[in-house]
């Protein structure tokens, strides 16, 4: 017997559910919103991006009850880098038909909805003198612009990253930042960063 239109409605919803509901298998229960973080990460990691979201908007609500501004920071910029993850593009069909955890976020502006947590942790940066921090939501904003093609505001962001590292630097001589094989430094990185953006020397 063939299935009907229906049944296969059904099957494509019930697989998406099934998909939804054991979202967390193998992830340990924690209430703690910094060991969310770190399973974000992970399920990431795993390609798992629908238990990522859902834990990670658990750590922002166990954030903002905790009044943590610095943890509230850290999640914002994690829900930015999601935002725009690879995780998110291999489920697109998903995501078009089902959206996120917050609404007010589509398939189609996803890298838009991504620089306005970055924006939002990056106030909090400010607001708690963390210029590591802030180095690390600029450089973010910097490569979201550049999926926008939005050029001349990668560059002010890729500055600000730049201008809050020497700031870093200039509090704590000794701190040190990662950067991909090939560069001796952040300084030389984000040059390289700047030019393959097209901004002005």
């Amino acid at each position: 017997m063939k299935p009907t239109q229906f049944m296969i409605r059904l099957l494509g919803v019930t697989g998406t559910a099934f998909l939804l509901a054991c979202a967390a298998v193998g992830v340990p229960a924690t209430s703690d919103p910094y060991k969310e973080l770190g399973q974000v990460e992970y399920l990431l990691h795993n390609h798992r991006p629908f238990p990522a979201e859902r834990i990670l908007n658990e750590a922002i609500g166990r954030f903002e009850a905790a009044g943590d501004k610095k943890g509230l920071a850290i999640a914002y910029d994690e829900y930015g880098f999601f935002l725009r993850h690879p995780n998110i593009s291999e489920h697109a069909d998903v995501y078009t038909n089902r959206g996120f955890l917050d609404r007010t976020v589509t398939y189609d502006n996803r890298f838009q909805k991504s620089i306005e947590y970055f924006l939002k942790a990056k106030a909090i940066g400010i607001e708690i003198d963390k210029p590591d921090f802030l180095c690390h939501v600029c450089y973010n904003m910097g490569v979201s612009y550049l999926l926008l093609k939005q050029d001349a505001q990668a560059c002010e962001a890729y500055d600000d990253s730049f201008k809050y590292y020497q700031k870093n630097i200039t509090r704590n001589p000794r701190a040190k930042s990662q950067v991909p094989k090939g560069f001796k430094n952040f300084e030389e990185y984000i040059l390289d960063c700047k030019k393959r953006a097209g901004c002005p020397s």
